[in-house]
């Protein structure tokens, strides 16, 4: 039987997200890929929410500063993607947007402010058409309204490490 690829896709703004994809790819191996965008992301919070807020309102995608090198050869893809104005981010629609998900397995984990995940899971089973879209996991990441940015640190960077053996497992 062949041996399955992975690839944990994630986009980060504070590291959070990142710092998940990170724990997961130690669990399951495979590559790590960081969704990044070709223009700069406005510096401060308050500018980057009112971005998210015109992007999502108008659907813009924007481009992709690199793309994955032979992305049909991976069989699961961990899409990690933090929850903007309760929705999915634009640079992750159009990560979504740019490859043929028919057949692969997608496991999404969302991190958030702590007011849960809106519809993230529900656009990225939408976007990743083909594609077989596990339940998502949902880890709360840092509040930056509150002047939180990385919180994944000390007793809840093992609490985070804990829920995602659970989720794994579980998948």
């Amino acid at each position: 039987m062949p041996e399955t690829k992975n690839l944990i896709a994630y986009f980060s703004r504070t590291g959070n997200t990142k710092a998940i994809a990170e724990m997961i790819q130690k669990q399951v191996g495979g590559d790590l890929f960081a969704i990044t965008t070709k223009d700069p992301l406005p510096k401060t919070f308050q500018q980057q929410l009112t971005a998210a807020q015109a992007d999502q309102e108008s659907h813009h995608d924007p481009e992709l500063a690199e793309q994955v090198t032979d992305f049909a050869q991976y069989d699961h893809i961990y899409l990690g993607t933090p929850t903007w104005d309760m929705a999915l981010p634009q640079p992750v629609a159009s990560f979504l947007a740019s490859y043929d998900f028919n057949g692969k397995t997608v496991l999404p984990f969302a991190t958030n402010s702590g007011f849960g995940t809106g519809t993230v899971f529900s656009q990225i089973k939408e976007l990743a058409k083909g594609a077989n879209v596990l339940p998502g996991l949902t880890l709360k990441g840092g509040n930056e309204s509150d002047g939180e940015d990385f919180v994944i640190t000390g007793n809840y960077q093992q609490e985070v490490q804990d829920q995602i053996n659970d989720w794994l497992n579980q998948n």
